[in-house]
């Protein structure tokens, strides 16, 4: 991702230990797996991030994989 910045987070966190993370790290997206996607659309919400920006690793409904991402080719752009 051209210009980001990744910051990974502790799997114990609770929804607002990761919103506290989000906001201070001033994210737009966050990639989770399934099995945290409740807790990563809770700390969304908490810090008033769009749900749309929410992408996960395997499958799920509630949630964008990551693989559409690629769909548009190598010329990934987030802005």
């Amino acid at each position: 991702m051209k210009g980001g910045t990744v910051t990974t987070s502790n799997p114990l966190y609770t929804a607002e230990e990761l919103a506290h993370q989000l906001s201070d790290s001033k994210a737009k997206y966050l990639v989770t797996v399934p099995m945290f996607l409740d807790k990563a659309e809770e700390a969304m919400r908490i810090a008033c991030l769009n749900k749309n920006n929410l992408f996960v690793l395997g499958e799920s409904t509630d949630a964008k994989p990551f693989s559409s991402l690629l769909k548009h080719g190598d010329n990934v752009s987030f802005i």
